[in-house]
């Protein structure tokens, strides 16, 4: 995951960043290395990449794990099938 922000505004998080990759807003809010919008946004991205993709477990960058780390316990509580996992680095 390259980029996390909560907001309530997520086209506006992340319009110059989808013009620098030549991307519309859409087409960059549908990757699966960012998660931009509203908590339950983020959470809805996530089961989509699941059921999109195949997706099942994301790699975080450390500068963005702290914005997602208040959503860890709705993104693993899906019946035993973890979405996302914090797997600490030493």
């Amino acid at each position: 995951m390259q980029q996390v922000v909560v907001t309530d505004d997520a086209e506006a998080a992340v319009a110059d960043h989808a013009r620098e990759l030549g991307l519309t807003v859409a087409e960059l809010l549908a990757t699966p290395f960012v998660l931009v919008g509203t908590e339950d946004e983020i959470v809805a991205a996530v089961a989509e990449h699941q059921r999109r993709w195949g997706v099942t477990r994301f790699v975080v960058r450390e500068n963005a794990l702290e914005p997602l780390a208040p959503l860890l316990p709705r993104l693993t509580s899906d019946g035993g099938r973890s979405s996302l996992q914090h797997i600490p680095l030493p």
